[in-house]
């Protein structure tokens, strides 16, 4: 039986989910305090309708695709030594507190 092509019924409604999906993407992205939090995050569904020759019949394709905002740069001090293999090692470096 056929179907009316629409965004709701493109692939069983799999469409739509992708872009619920994106969406959903951006929202954890923006819940995430390491990001930037004004940055604007971007949802771009893309459809190609493909025709045959004879114009009767064609293919479909479409993708969901989440631009988000990067995590940002964070900076630590890291302290090298060599363990008693002789291999370097990294620690984290946390300065003492004075008083």
């Amino acid at each position: 039986m056929e179907k009316k092509l629409t965004l709701a019924t493109l692939a069983d409604g799999a469409a739509v989910a992708a872009v619920d999906n994106a969406i959903h993407e951006c929202l954890q992205n923006i819940a995430n305090p390491s990001t930037d939090p004004c940055k604007p995050r971007v949802v771009t569904l893309t459809i190609k309708i493909q025709p045959n020759e004879e114009r009767n019949m064609g293919k479909v394709t479409f993708q969901a695709k989440s631009k988000l905002a990067p995590t940002q740069e964070m900076e630590m001090q890291v302290l090298f030594e060599k363990n008693g293999e002789g291999k370097v090692e990294a620690f984290e470096y946390y300065p003492e507190v004075q008083i």
